[in-house]
């Protein structure tokens, strides 16, 4: 596989590594695994098209005086809307509130 293609299949399969990090408290390879199996399970095109929309819409940013500060956050936005999605958190802090418990994030501390 050539190399370019390579580094575009990893920055697709390790995409939610750093949501894991911070939100499950994984080690960077247990996040890295854990990134590629939410990839893999839930389609490698369908990342993969994410992952060229917020690039498009970041690049489309910095191509207007402070359109970065716009784009990014929003980006970013979609990015963790869509580990969120994918991992299954939306559902149990809906469920949880749906039952009156409330939510209780895990917070390290």
């Amino acid at each position: 596989m050539p190399p370019h293609r390579s580094g575009l299949v990893l920055s697709v399969w390790w995409m939610y590594s750093l949501y894991f990090v911070v939100d499950k408290n994984m080690s960077f390879s247990d996040a890295f695994g854990a990134s590629k199996n939410i990839v893999t399970t839930s389609g490698f095109f369908n990342n993969l098209g994410l992952l060229v929309i917020v690039g498009i819409l970041n690049s489309l940013g910095s191509s207007v005086v402070l359109g970065t500060l716009v784009t990014m956050p929003f980006g970013m936005l979609l990015m963790a809307n869509a580990y969120l999605e994918l991992s299954g958190e939306r559902r149990r802090r809906d469920s949880a509130l749906k039952r009156g418990d409330g939510y209780r994030h895990n917070v390290v501390g």
